[in-house]
């Protein structure tokens, strides 16, 4: 019984002189109580040291550049970080001389439960979950290479990126590969799909958006080139038209199918069916050209056939299809004749 309790004695000694060994070397870089208390988590003695000097909440270690907020991160203390960042107004995204934020430090093995509520609370406070250390070493990549699954859900939930790569040019599923964490790489290449296919739907729906605006644009320039064309022809048909003699006869007679009327295309209204005349086919050169000399009888006639014919009427005899203006001519001449020699003969 004595070797026993002698034995359990050494080892209990031999527990606290490791200890005091630990909180020497503790004290060795944390020369301060600010540091202390929340290293160790006491958030009387945090409240009690602050109380006297604000300013110590931006008190760093010699060593690395850590202030109160990357102690507390650290070692899973979530009621200093309450009482650093709500009520002593600490920076959530402070950065330590080397680049590191309380959101990096936040995520480690130590204590994984208390370190995925020290970092929901950080993110809740706006910390960046895709901000990097000076080394280009992001959150996401602190959670691969420790394997700390949650976190690495939670940071991914928050919108973190997950393709930045850092001074070794090693993207964070790099450093789950290499340290064997399949769970993490499983979240890592399902949240890359995710990323995929959201870029393919983007870019697939800008191309049609701009496949519509071209579209419409073509339609466009189609619809002006087509009302200048009509424009272009109505201007050469009147230009023709005052070159004959005839520019009364526009709305008559136009040689295109569609009007644009108020800048949209209309379809060409239905024309009335014209009377049936004899086929004389130039009363417009017959007025116009000398007559030659009739018999009264024959005079009195042809002004009471001509009288027949209002201008409206004769206007719709004027454009014959396939005959020329010497063929017109000539049968109106032939016409005349024929009239004159049957009223010789009759008389």
């Amino acid at each position: 019984m004595t070797h026993v309790s002698i034995t359990a004695k050494g080892h209990s000694n031999g527990g606290n002189r490791r200890r005091r060994i630990k909180q020497m070397e503790i004290k060795k870089q944390i020369d301060d109580d600010s540091l202390m208390a929340s290293s160790s988590g006491d958030v009387t003695w945090l409240e009690q040291t602050l109380r006297s000097n604000f300013k110590k909440a931006l008190s760093q270690t010699k060593k690395q550049g850590f202030s109160t907020i990357h102690l507390a991160a650290m070692n899973g203390h979530l009621e200093c970080l309450k009482i650093l960042i709500e009520k002593q107004r600490v920076p959530v995204d402070l950065e330590s001389e080397t680049g590191w934020r309380a959101v990096h430090l936040a995520i480690n093995t130590k204590n994984k439960t208390r370190s995925l509520k020290c970092l929901m609370y950080l993110l809740q406070q706006g910390a960046d979950p895709s901000k990097p250390n000076f080394n280009g070493f992001t959150p996401v990549h602190q959670a691969a290479s420790t394997g700390h699954v949650n976190c690495l859900r939670a940071l991914t939930d928050a919108g973190a990126a997950i393709n930045t790569y850092d001074s070794d040019n090693l993207l964070p599923v790099d450093y789950a590969r290499i340290w064997g964490h399949r769970m993490c790489v499983r979240i890592l290449n399902a949240r890359q799909w995710h990323i995929d296919k959201e870029d393919e739907l983007r870019h697939r729906v800008k191309a049609e958006e701009e496949s519509q605006q071209m579209q419409e644009e073509l339609d466009r320039l189609n619809f002006e080139e087509k009302t200048h064309k009509v424009e272009r022809c109505k201007t050469a048909f009147e230009q023709w038209l005052s070159n004959k003699g005839l520019s009364d006869t526009l709305e008559c007679y136009e040689p295109f199918s569609v009007k644009v009327i108020d800048g949209r295309p209309s379809p060409k209204p239905r024309k009335s069916p014209s009377p049936v005349f004899p086929k004389v086919h130039t009363t417009g050169l017959i007025a116009n050209s000398t007559i030659p000399e009739l018999p009264l009888e024959l005079k009195s006639l042809y002004h009471q056939y001509m009288d027949e014919f209002d201008e409206e009427k004769r206007l719709d005899l004027i454009p014959l299809a396939n005959v020329s203006a010497t063929k017109r001519r000539q049968r109106a001449q032939d016409t005349f004749r024929a009239m004159r020699d049957a009223g010789i003969q009759k008389s």
